[in-house]
């Protein structure tokens, strides 16, 4: 049986334990890389706190990709095909949230992206220590072509 100092004990120990847990789910860490081959990348950016984790992870990739629509509001879906400079598809990602980070081999890659059915296509160049940005900007979505009702 407890005494009353190692039920307080406990008690204590369980609301600390509950604290840290509500710490936990309320951060929000950058999204888990995904491996295909020698290429690495994550992809998320929805939400503030997503947002500012996948910005913090950049440093750890050489190819940045944004997507927004005119307005500047991010959108999430783009489908991604990028390929070397032989035309040999590397990497094949599908929706893709608005924010696309992936760690190339040094080289020469074309990057050709889908959404809502518009196709955009960008050379681009990673090297061993620098970076490439891409910003992708997207037709705003037309509000009378998506029902609000049937989602």
């Amino acid at each position: 049986m407890f005494s009353s100092r190692a039920f307080r004990h406990e008690l204590l120990a369980a609301t600390v334990a509950i604290g840290c847990g509500a710490c936990a789910l309320g951060a929000h860490a950058a999204p888990m890389p995904v491996h295909r081959g020698q290429i690495t990348y994550i992809t998320g950016g929805i939400g503030a706190d997503e947002e500012d984790a996948m910005k913090a992870a950049s440093g750890d990739y050489n190819l940045l990709i944004s997507n927004a629509e005119k307005d500047g509001e991010f959108t999430a879906g783009t489908n991604l095909v990028i390929r070397d400079a032989r035309g040999n598809e590397v990497l094949h990602a599908q929706n893709t949230g608005p924010l696309f980070y992936a760690q190339l081999p040094a080289g020469h890659y074309v990057v050709d992206a889908t959404y809502d059915g518009i196709e955009r296509i960008r050379n681009v160049t990673v090297g061993a220590q620098s970076s490439a940005n891409i910003h992708l900007i997207w037709p705003q979505a037309d509000a009378q072509q998506y029902d609000w009702r049937r989602g």
